[in-house]
């Protein structure tokens, strides 16, 4: 276990790997990277729940559950590329890696703003994680580093409800997580190709 748990640091120091000068992946065609697929106790060889869609130079995420910023880069993904974080549902084990990916913006050097979407309530998740972070956020700022790639844009969605992202059309519909409701499942379409992703159900 010692032995894997090295070999998976070393590969992690691979230049390659280092966010900051990581390139853009590209894919040709749609694409899912599974990031997480772990419950919500704490599993040392299981990441939280997260994926990654992947079409061209665009990326989208599809929840942040536990280490998803690390999966991020073992991943090959550019924290620019990510054109939007999408939230099934608001249990803790989909967002706890949230906090993370967000201020991992500032050392990745993300230089746009995130594009969330998710159930109502989303809003509220998100303006708690700017004020739990806020003295971190003002020491960045006094120090002169820029912080352009924190600023969030938040969309909260109802069921039936569509839009694009990078050539991608996303559809959600509502799927049965009793008693947390609503809980969404997402459809990707391209003109090659259809992908399906459900949330806990």
């Amino acid at each position: 276990y010692r032995d894997m748990i090295i070999n998976k640091l070393e590969s992690v120091q691979e230049p390659g790997r280092n966010p900051i000068r990581m390139p853009i992946r590209r894919e040709k065609e749609l694409k899912i990277i599974t990031l997480g697929t772990g419950a919500p106790v704490p599993d040392v060889a299981r990441a939280g729940p997260s994926n990654a869609i992947l079409y061209k130079r665009t990326c989208i995420l599809v929840d942040c559950g536990r280490w998803a910023s690390m999966r991020i880069i073992e991943a090959g993904i550019n924290f620019n590329q990510i054109e939007g974080l999408i939230f099934t549902h608001l249990h803790q084990d989909h967002i706890n890696a949230w906090p993370t990916i967000w201020m991992d913006s500032i050392f990745t050097r993300r230089t746009k703003s995130w594009k969330i979407w998710g159930p109502v309530g989303t809003k509220e998740v998100i303006n708690a994680i700017k004020i739990f972070n806020q003295n971190d956020i003002e020491d960045r700022m006094t120090a002169g580093i820029n912080i352009e790639g924190l600023e969030t844009e938040v969309h909260e969605i109802e069921k039936g409800f569509s839009w694009e992202i990078g050539g991608i059309k996303i559809t959600c519909a509502l799927t049965s997580h009793i008693p947390t409701m609503p809980c969404f499942s997402f459809r990707f379409d391209t003109p090659e190709k259809s992908i399906l992703l459900s949330g806990d159900t």
